[in-house]
């Protein structure tokens, strides 16, 4: 989760509006920037956020006229009589794990999705899932589910789409890769008859269903 919050130190001096609007915007430019998931550890992409951050303080902007964020900042605060020269904010980037109540409504969800899929609808097993999703994006029986849910509305688009995030989020998940291949492989006469005969393989059971938490 990125936390827009900013913290008060001691010596606190209330910042002015262009400088609350430039952290602001030097945050959505990190966050354009950097994939947390890609880091093994979370050090390490914190470090790399302060980096990209000073990088971006020090570099001319057309939209500043041409000065840089950090000129700015300091021109407002000697216009409010703010004293203070040091530009540095500290970023901290940390993993949240669900609480137990978010861990059962998305289990349930979870439920709820298969159980609409093994009754043939395909609708209402999306919402299920989308409900899911909302919860924990990172479940790939989820994405894998969803993908087939969306061939029994032969809507090929989402279904790829499907396939290829729950492959992004585990790519050695083999029933995903060989649904994608037959789905890739197949007509759009193929993708009728799978809807009408309810013929695609789907996950009923899964030991990643469970999203992690601690007591």
């Amino acid at each position: 989760m990125w936390n827009n919050f900013i913290s008060q130190q001691k010596g606190y001096i209330e910042k002015g509006p262009i400088e609350t609007a430039l952290i602001h915007a030097s945050m959505a430019y990190i966050q354009s920037k950097i994939n947390p998931k890609r880091f093994k550890d979370e050090k390490r992409v914190s470090q790399r956020a302060e980096k990209l951050l000073e990088e971006w303080l020090k570099t001319p902007r057309q939209e500043l006229d041409g000065k840089t964020p950090e000129e700015v900042i300091l021109q407002e605060r000697q216009r409010l009589g703010n004293p203070e020269k040091r530009i540095k904010f500290r970023i901290n980037i940390t993993t949240l794990t669900p609480g137990e109540e978010v861990v059962q409504k998305a289990n349930e969800a979870f439920a709820k999705g298969r159980q609409l899929l093994l009754e043939n609808k395909p609708k209402e097993a999306i919402e299920a899932y989308k409900e899911y999703i909302s919860l924990h994006s990172q479940n790939y029986v989820v994405w894998h589910n969803m993908g087939i849910a969306y061939i029994l509305l032969m809507d090929r688009i989402n279904a790829e789409n499907c396939f290829k995030k729950a492959l992004e989020i585990k790519p050695d998940y083999e029933l995903a890769k060989r649904n994608l291949e037959i789905l890739n492989n197949a007509t759009q006469q193929d993708i009728e008859r799978m809807a009408k005969e309810y013929r695609v393989t789907m996950v009923n059971e899964d030991k990643e269903m469970e999203i992690p938490h601690e007591e």
